[in-house]
């Protein structure tokens, strides 16, 4: 494989460049991309421990900075030191020590993620921000199918809502909300390089950079990362099935080793003048596709680019609030060559010798545009409106197969254009209207009051409120009570999916939106050097999107959750501490079964210690739960498993110079991602991970 840069490429490294070091505040953002945030200074992010973390207020909840305790939702805060101390390469590596997240893998490699057991057949259900920019496409409704890496090193914290947060931003705030907030010149002022190096053949470097000249303030980052990847090893796979099937030599590669190997670019800067602000963002990744779309271990190719880009312009009204009008753009490319069957493959009892392959461009651009007027009304009152137009539509579609498109494909000696493409040629506008008071009628009682109302052009409309009652009735505790909407708008994909006569999953144009309501209680406990929280969460989940017996996209499932999830946090000393737990119950409502693949434990732990003053040691402990199979379904339940990663970090070696090394998967346990139901369409076991593995990195900064 090899890297293409296309455009925007060298706009974004020209903006990338500056010198010097300090930590500091982030300038806030209002609705609907509340996502800048204040927090306390530091001389040097070395400095940086828990008791500090406890301090830090967030936006992501209300558009407003407030503490963690003060929010009005369930949200997790991760910050760079903490990133850096427990060695996470990736927003995947990060995610999985939140209470109720889980990532898994597809059969093309892709990240899903999952919160709360809302697992998704086929768009995301998680919306992810990069600075408040969305980074979800439409046509599958995901940022991770077009995002398979998200690198972590360019961020200085990762705000994260466990809950609906529709009300707030639209589609896709579905069972969480992301964002992940980049360095800028306010934040880091100086150059930082890092060089990694370690297991299957992975390389990474990366440069970031921040300086201020005046009113100007200019900061950016690119990351290159090559792998070859675990290449893990798949005893058998769909065409392992239909060569038990028929009597015919076999066409199967398995036993065989999945395909890995990944390359990608990132980059993203950013330049403020003033109350004018200019964000841009690219993504360039080429990999190779796991196991593959058709689950039999093929030469499948993923190549994929996004372009991002947002002006924003605040205008100060007193004392008393702000005028935020803001312009988006996102372009999202893929061109996925997909071998579907092996050579040596038999369709409908037709030879293809050389296998059954599509080659396809998938592409997509979104333009957005919005006013958000936030004011404070009295001394009682934060009242925030705002208003948005979008428009999302797909853009050059192509489709090209080694077959002839007919009710039965028949083998060409050729790729040629195909009469029809993956999805059909879509477009959707989007009107939203958002209204929030903040209410606080005592100093120790705040009430959230929100809701948004979103006109969508091809289904309709979308109403969705929320209520936050936080009561600080004790000094260092708090209670939340909370009820949240949200909603899924169905992807492009899941509106008009045609597999090209190859098989016979298909769209359906006459989906509705799936919804969802939540109800939380939370109660915590914040003092230095602890923080203690717990909350109790029942969520209605209404008109899932799922396949259906025919193997079309249908409004088919609604899904009953409850649970609970405790989180704890201290420092002793030059040490800290985190351990949170979350028990998930998942069911059909129809049959009142449990939900398949959903574990009902997930537990974390980890310690970082600190060995005099310049090294740390962290180990960390991920604890999943066994997981039930769909009904039909023959195989043992997943089983539980357990990891345990490893991280060191030297500091100071010289100058700034800084080393650390992580061991993933310490003891080298075998684990999977569950696969769908065990049929000849599917891989017959699971989706094999990583065994141990390690990386080291070097980092200098200016």
């Amino acid at each position: 494989m090899r890297i293409h840069l296309k455009t925007g490429w060298l706009l974004l490294c020209v903006i990338s460049c500056g010198i010097r070091v300090t930590t500091a505040t982030a300038q806030p953002q209002a609705l609907p991309t509340p996502i800048q945030l204040q927090q306390p200074k530091f001389a040097d992010i070395e400095e940086l421990n828990l008791e500090a973390l406890l301090q830090i207020t967030v936006s992501i909840a209300a558009g407003k900075v407030q503490s963690l305790e003060d929010a009005p939702g369930i949200v997790s805060v991760i910050h760079a030191e903490e990133i850096r101390r427990m060695g996470a390469r990736t927003l995947e590596d990060v995610l999985e020590i939140v209470p109720g997240f889980e990532v898994l893998t597809d059969s093309l490699g892709r990240d899903r993620i999952i919160v709360r057991g809302l697992i998704a057949t086929g768009g995301e259900n998680v919306l992810i921000l990069f600075n408040g920019h969305r980074l979800n496409e439409v046509i599958t409704g995901g940022a991770t199918a077009i995002n398979l890496d998200i690198p972590v090193d360019n961020l200085e914290r990762i705000e994260i809502i466990r809950g609906p947060g529709s009300a707030l931003f639209g589609t896709n705030a579905f069972a969480g909300v992301i964002n992940l907030i980049p360095y800028t010149a306010d934040s880091f002022a100086g150059a930082r390089l890092s060089a990694a190096g370690g297991s299957f053949a992975t390389q990474q470097y990366n440069v970031l950079a921040g300086h201020e000249h005046g009113d100007l303030q200019m900061s950016g980052f690119v990351q290159f990362l090559d792998t070859n990847g675990p290449e893990s090893t798949v005893q058998a796979d769909a065409q392992t099935l239909r060569d038990m099937l028929i009597a015919f030599p076999p066409a199967s590669r398995a036993p065989g080793p999945t395909d890995d190997e990944r390359q990608s670019v990132d980059a993203n800067a950013q330049l403020v003048y003033k109350g004018l602000t200019l964000n841009s963002r690219f993504k360039y990744e080429c990999a190779d596709g796991y196991i593959g779309l058709g689950n039999s271990l093929s030469d499948s190719t993923l190549e994929n680019q996004q372009i991002a880009f947002d002006a924003s312009y605040r205008h100060a009204l007193g004392e008393q609030g702000s005028l935020l009008a803001k312009f988006s753009f996102t372009q999202n490319e893929s061109s996925q060559f997909l071998e579907l069957r092996p050579p040596g493959a038999r369709v409908n009892a037709v030879p293809f010798p050389d296998g059954l392959a599509i080659d396809v461009d998938v592409n997509s651009r979104r333009f957005s545009g919005d006013v958000v007027l936030r004011y404070a009304l009295w001394a009682q009152h934060d009242l925030t409106l705002g208003i948005s137009l979008a428009h999302e539509s797909t853009y050059d579609l192509q489709a090209r197969g080694n077959f002839e498109n007919t009710p039965f494909p028949r083998p060409t000696d050729s790729f040629r254009v195909l009469p029809r493409n993956l999805i059909q040629d879509s477009s959707r506008t989007i009107f939203s209207v958002i209204f929030q008071d903040i209410w606080s009628p005592l100093p120790e009682l705040d009430i959230t009051l929100g809701v948004r109302y979103d006109h969508f052009s091809d289904f309709g409309d979308t109403i969705d409120p929320r209520v936050g009652v936080v009561w600080r009735f004790v000094k260092h505790t708090y209670l939340k009570l909370l009820y949240g909407s949200a909603f899924r708008a169905p992807t492009f994909s899941e509106l008009y999916f045609d597999t090209l006569a190859v098989d016979d999953l298909v769209g359906n144009p006459d989906l509705d939106p799936t919804t969802l309501q939540t109800i939380e209680v939370a109660l915590g406990y914040t003092r230095q050097p602890v923080r203690v929280s717990a909350n109790y969460f029942y969520t209605f989940a209404r008109d899932l999107i799922m396949l259906d017996a025919s193997s079309q996209f249908q409004n088919s499932l609604d899904i009953d959750t409850q649970g609970v999830e405790v989180e704890m946090q201290a420092t002793l000393r030059n040490h800290t501490f985190f351990a949170n737990y979350t028990y998930q119950y998942a069911k059909n409502k129809t049959t009142g079964k449990r939900v398949p693949d959903v574990p009902e434990h997930l537990a974390n732990l980890g310690v970082s210690l600190g060995m005099g003053q310049y090294v740390r040691l962290t180990p960390t402990l991920l604890i999943r739960g066994s997981r039930p199979r769909a009904d039909g379904d023959p195989r043992d339940d997943s089983p539980a498993y357990a990891l345990v990663h490893v991280s060191l970090l030297v500091r100071k070696l010289f100058r700034t110079l800084e080393i650390s090394g992580t061991v993933y998967n310490l003891f080298d346990t075998a684990y999977e991602d569950p696969a769908p139901a065990a049929r000849t369409g599917t891989v017959p076991g699971d989706y094999p991970q990583a065994g141990r593995s390690a990386l080291i990195k070097v980092t200098y900064t200016f």
